[in-house]
């Protein structure tokens, strides 16, 4: 953190540890209070106290119903310090649901496939990014998603035919040729 004569100072661990304390028991307190969640996220996940923001996001993102805000920054603190892309969508999706207009929700359902996409798991985030093209107004945001179902698929096909291999060869595939090799039908290409 800048100070006013230009060098950098940190807080002490102890007052960024009592400032956590302090920032989660308000939220218990008062979940509501837009100042308290803001001020947490800015400041405790990026010093180390990603738990203590994520409980304040969390009662903000329950006791704020129209606040698109806290659920945002709950699936930004998932999947950027928690590597958690399932829970980041999950929250990106109830921040598209409160978005105040339709140029956020378009921005919200982007971001929500995104980060599932980083899930590896290409059968839920099929079904959910197409069920986020379905409902955006947007064509051409509707039509960049189902791009990114298309590619789901072709990843869900690849994970399946290294699997098929590595159960009738008894090891993983060297190089990405060797896949071909490999049908799913049950018989073994010539």
């Amino acid at each position: 953190m800048a100070n006013l004569d230009g060098r950098n100072r940190r807080f002490a661990p102890e007052t960024l540890a009592a400032q956590a304390k302090v920032q989660e028991d308000a939220s218990f307190l008062n979940p509501a209070h837009e100042d308290n969640y803001v001020m947490a996220t800015a400041l405790l996940p990026w010093e180390g106290y990603v738990a203590p923001t994520q409980n304040i996001l969390r009662r903000a993102t329950a006791s704020r119903k129209n606040d698109f805000y806290a659920p945002f920054f709950y699936g930004f603190n998932q999947i950027h310090f928690l590597n958690d892309p399932r829970g980041a969508s999950e929250y990106g999706r109830i921040a598209l649901a409160r978005a105040p207009d339709e140029q956020t929700r378009q921005a919200m359902a982007f971001i929500s496939a995104a980060w599932l996409e980083r899930s590896n798991d290409p059968q839920l985030s099929i079904g959910v990014i197409r069920a986020l093209a379905q409902n955006v107004r947007d064509p051409g945001l509707s039509a960049h998603l189902m791009l990114r179902v298309k590619r789901q698929e072709r990843l869900a096909r690849l994970q399946g035919l290294v699997s098929i291999y590595q159960k009738r060869f008894g090891c993983l595939p060297n190089k990405l040729e060797e896949l071909g090799e490999v049908r799913d039908d049950g018989r073994d290409a010539k």
